[in-house]
């Protein structure tokens, strides 16, 4: 096993084919293929199922990947060590974001890296499940930010703001206005909300009331893009924060009422594991990240959102 073949094997595992990967690879597909092959003759498993739409890992493939992840991003810090400060801000930078962040600021995060670290290989996925982030920071994540994360020693996470959460829905479920809604009230009404575990946790901080609300649940669907849809066909109503719907011409249409009696909060914070090496391109992104957040939080763009609490 070489540095190479792992390379290779993060992309196929990315790109979901060998054409792709040998796109990215600069080889040629058959090139790519025997690399892999060899791989798995070494390691005495199969890495990947060939399906007719590409490649799907196995269970093995999933387990390699956290450790060649690992690997690349040490090789990589060694050599930016190496190099000294004087070298160009460079690397490969994978960011777990929780939704909001992205509807709030992902955009204007990928310009900025781009327009001031063009060397930096970025990427930025959107599921962060909030209960599993030792797990995918140790080897599938740089850093993430995400809702109300748990609390371990092997995690540094560090508030950027904290967000107040409303009722949202059609007329249908919800009686029109802008006045507040007591927490009471909303539990009265047919409820849209995350799954139990990872989603349900970045709903709120608050662990008593988290109890009531996911015991109220009309409905659990896997996504945010499936509450939203849910929320759209009258199904039922959701406690979210607005950015939730904020890039959808169907948003108009919504009642939004802000949550009272408690009033609700959740904590984004920005997270990386202890264990792992810093890197220049790692410490790019957090100080952008905190640049970008305290720009938004000071022209008031972000509905709800406000500095975290000392």
């Amino acid at each position: 096993m070489d540095l190479h073949q792992l390379k290779l094997f993060v992309h196929v595992y990315e790109a979901g084919s060998l054409s792709a990967a040998a796109e990215r690879g600069r080889l040629a597909v058959s090139a790519v293929s025997l690399h892999l092959s060899n791989l798995e003759a070494e390691l005495g498993t199969l890495l990947f199922h060939r399906v007719p739409r590409g490649m799907r890992p196995t269970s093995a493939g999933e387990r390699l990947i956290l450790h060649a992840r690992g690997i690349l991003g040490s090789v990589e810090t060694a050599r930016a060590d190496m190099l000294g400060t004087t070298a160009p801000v460079s690397g490969v930078l994978r960011v777990g974001m929780a939704s909001s962040a992205v509807a709030a600021f992902g955009g204007a995060f990928l310009s900025a890296m781009s327009a001031q670290f063009p060397l930096v290989d970025l990427s930025i996925s959107d599921s962060v499940p909030s209960d599993r982030l030792v797990e995918i920071l140790e080897g599938e994540f740089d850093l993430a930010i995400a809702f109300n994360p748990v609390t371990h020693p092997q995690l540094d996470c560090r508030p950027l703001l904290r967000e107040r959460l409303f009722c949202m829905g059609l007329p249908n479920m919800l009686a029109e206005g802008a006045d507040p809604i007591s927490l009471k009230e909303v539990l009265d009404i047919p409820l849209i909300l995350p799954r139990q575990g990872e989603g349900m946790r970045a709903l709120t901080g608050e662990h008593a009331w988290l109890k009531k609300i996911e015991a109220k649940a009309h409905m659990q669907p896997g996504s945010g893009l499936a509450i939203k849809e849910a929320l759209f066909q009258g199904l039922g109503a959701t406690i979210a924060s607005p950015l939730l719907v904020s890039h959808d011409v169907r948003a108009a249409d919504l009642v939004i009422r802000p949550i009272v009696e408690p009033q609700l909060w959740r904590t984004l914070a920005l997270c990386s594991h202890r264990g792992r090496p810093e890197t220049s391109a790692k410490e790019a992104c957090i100080s952008t990240i905190r640049s970008l957040v305290k720009t938004l939080l000071a022209s008031d763009t972000w509905v709800g959102a406000e500095a975290p609490e000392a």
